[in-house]
């Protein structure tokens, strides 16, 4: 027979399958009301879902804005490939530029000019 901790007291006491089941489905609805009762987590319900749906709004967006203002990529992939060419040169920057101390990006400044400049 297993031994579960019951919530009056946190006593740890036999129980049976049953009420193991049962103590298991209480603590889930507790820790269920704890995570929706706090104040951070409706943030980053909001952020995880626009983050999951980013793709669709540029797809939506840069079409329209590239209408109106010249310069702007109207193809989400040219604005990706864009962004992650900016984000491998700051790191391959950030790599020799850093003096002394701990390098944050080991091995960028490589990465980049294999990636980039060897094609």
């Amino acid at each position: 027979m297993p031994y579960a901790l019951i919530p009056e007291g946190f006593e740890l006491k036999k129980v049976t399958p049953l009420q193991e089941e049962a103590v298991k489905a209480h603590r889930r609805h507790e820790d269920i009301v704890a995570l929706l009762g706090n104040e951070k987590v409706p943030g980053l319900i909001i952020g995880g879902v626009l983050l999951a749906s980013l793709p669709k709004l540029l797809s939506i967006i840069l079409p329209l804005l590239a209408k109106q203002i010249p310069g702007i990529p109207s193809d989400a992939a040219e604005l990706v490939d864009q962004a992650i060419f900016i984000k491998d040169l700051n790191e391959a920057l950030g790599e020799i530029i850093v003096p002394g101390g701990r390098i944050l990006f080991e091995g960028e400044a490589k990465d980049f000019w294999d990636k980039y400049v060897t094609k």
